[in-house]
């Protein structure tokens, strides 16, 4: 399937979520060449949110502080 207009948008927090992505991306280069990707850095006040994280507060009622609207 050829996908064409693509751009995928990716954030980053820190070096493992770069190292990481740098695979992705190349996978996505090499089976997927139309796919553009662009990449956002966080904040250095923010690198240390994660869904994760996000998920576990929900538990205590505390995750509206971190959600967008």
């Amino acid at each position: 399937l050829p996908f064409k207009n693509v751009t995928v948008i990716r954030g980053l927090r820190n070096a493992s979520d770069l190292s990481y992505e740098i695979t992705q991306y190349r996978y996505l280069q090499h089976f997927m060449p139309d796919i553009q990707v662009v990449s956002i850095f966080c904040a250095a006040e923010y690198e240390h949110i994660s869904s994760s994280a996000i998920k576990a507060l929900k538990v205590f009622g505390r995750d509206s502080e971190f959600m967008l609207e």
